[in-house]
């Protein structure tokens, strides 16, 4: 497993290719169009080799409409998990803050 914060770099490095590659093809006289739909293809498969996400092989048969889909789809997963892992944090944090008290003091040993 890949450190956070490496893995959140190059997440958002992807990120931004996929989103600038997209706004190319946006273009009616892009150039290129088939390079950089494969591209955006790899980008995709890269970050659902990151998040840990199975899609066999579906990507390369994919449009660039599909594409964007799946690009929400899998920003959608990646917003829930770290919300979820902030969450935990989040509980784990109240938890050790109500271990002791007055009604449950640390121990001495």
């Amino acid at each position: 497993m890949r450190p956070t914060r490496i893995r959140d770099k190059e997440m958002n490095e992807l990120i931004n290719e996929f989103n600038d590659l997209n706004a190319e093809l946006a273009f009616p006289n892009c150039l290129n169009r088939e390079e950089k739909l494969s591209r955006m293809r790899e980008i995709l498969k890269q970050i659902c080799e990151i998040q840990n996400f199975t899609i066999d092989n579906i990507i390369d048969s994919m449009e660039r409409q599909e594409l964007i889909e799946l690009n929400g789809t899998l920003n959608r997963i990646q917003g829930q998990q770290n919300r979820d892992e902030i969450n935990e944090l989040a509980r784990n944090a109240q938890i050790d803050n109500n271990r002791y008290g007055p009604e449950n003091p640390y121990p001495n040993n």
